[in-house]
């Protein structure tokens, strides 16, 4: 994962996987493994990403964004490095310690990827996460936004597992306890 700077425009300063916008003429896989590159360092043949989820802003959102999220191995003998630039940090870290984290309050995940998260922790190998990937119908995932008892709310629609709702406490999203 990599952090975003404090100053970009979308999620600063949250811990992410690395992605960005599609260039004239790309298609997905394309991008994610140029931007995988440019953020994390990691080349990577777009034949060995498995996309798995798709999410899209809601719409009541004045920038709309529309994100697919892939799954891969690492390559062998490259070591990420994030491009100081729109990411300030990298890491390596097991799902359930970036949700640890997090819960802790360390480090901010957005809802998708925490969303993700929640769902690759239970596979005990790059394998095993692999297989199931391979397996998903990629299909939209667009949560709804609304205001509850005066707090920003996120709901997740009914195809989400875990956690169903995020409250925006603090300037980060939370899963609403």
């Amino acid at each position: 994962m990599i952090r975003r700077h404090d100053e970009v425009a979308f999620m600063g300063g949250a811990h992410v996987f690395p992605g960005g916008r599609l260039d004239e003429g790309e298609e997905h896989p394309d991008a994610a493994a140029r931007e995988l590159e440019e953020e994390a360092g990691i080349t990577l043949d777009v034949h060995a990403l498995t996309p798995f989820a798709r999410w899209v802003t809601p719409e009541i959102e004045a920038k709309r964004y529309d994100v697919w999220f892939f799954l891969a191995r690492a390559p062998e003998r490259q070591e990420a490095r994030h491009d100081a630039h729109e990411a300030v940090e990298s890491v390596w870290i097991s799902p359930a310690d970036a949700l640890d984290r997090s819960r802790r309050g360390e480090i901010a995940l957005p809802p998708p990827t925490w969303t993700t998260l929640r769902t690759l922790e239970r596979f005990g190998s790059v394998d095993e996460a692999l297989a199931w990937a391979r397996t998903q119908e990629v299909v939209p995932i667009q949560p709804v936004f609304t205001t509850l008892d005066g707090v920003g709310t996120l709901i997740m629609p009914d195809s989400i597992a875990s956690e169903r709702r995020f409250v925006l406490r603090d300037g980060r999203w939370q899963p609403a306890s």
